[in-house]
């Protein structure tokens, strides 16, 4: 008896293979919530990819001191972001009970 992966790994794709894809794909694309799902992963590839050109550019076309400082705010930047997204779950965590309470 073979497990499951080992299936998997011996299995070949049949010819409606591609035609099940899509049509998985479909399915997922009329969900709303499938389709931001989609869209932030995009979103996140195209903005990765944007910052790897940037990073690019500015170490081509400025100065290393410049491009230091620049890392350093960008840097402070996300800290500061991290630190007030978990300061406002731990202060919706301790309002949420005491709504859920007044019902």
């Amino acid at each position: 008896m073979r497990s499951w992966a080992a299936a998997l790994r011996h299995a070949r794709p049949s010819a409606g293979h591609h035609v099940e894809r899509y049509g998985i794909l479909r399915r997922h694309l009329a969900s709303p919530l499938f389709r931001n799902g989609y869209a932030l992963m995009l979103n996140t590839g195209i903005t990765g990819l944007l910052v790897f050109v940037y990073c690019l550019f500015m170490a081509r076309h400025c100065l290393a001191a410049d491009v230091g400082r620049a890392s350093a705010v960008y840097a402070a930047m996300g800290l500061t972001i991290r630190h007030w997204s978990r300061s406002i779950e731990y202060l919706a965590g301790l309002v949420r009970p005491a709504l859920l309470a007044e019902r």
